[in-house]
């Protein structure tokens, strides 16, 4: 019975640890705004949805030298946010580059060594 009652406990406390986290969204689209007074971009994504996204000094804004400054207009990001409706907070903000955020690869010639002369 007493385990029965350490169950119970630990159930709980699980489900209101659970209920309390915010949600975060994935939100893949073009940039249609940039505001940097308010520090708020305006999202695109393929459903015609436009998503207003505050950009915070926590928020992680990867793909850009300048941060958020080197957001722009026309741009393809991916953002990572909690909130809904008018208070979407970005979390995390990545610039995907146009092909693909593949890495660039070294020449092929560099990575061959060639044998040495004696």
């Amino acid at each position: 019975m007493k385990k029965l009652g350490y169950f119970a406990v630990c159930s709980i406390l699980t489900m209101s640890i659970c209920v309390a986290q915010d949600l975060v969204t994935i939100i893949l689209g073009t940039i249609q705004k940039v505001d940097s007074i308010t520090k708020t971009i305006v999202v695109k994504i393929a459903d015609g949805t436009e998503h207003t996204i505050r950009v915070t000094d926590a928020a992680t804004v990867k793909g850009t030298k300048d941060g958020f400054n080197g957001l722009r207009e026309g741009t393809l990001i991916v953002a990572r946010t909690t909130g809904e409706g008018t208070d979407e907070t970005a979390i995390e903000v990545g610039k995907i580059s146009q092909d693909g955020s593949r890495p660039r690869m070294a020449p092929l010639k560099n990575l061959i060594k060639t044998p040495r002369q004696s």
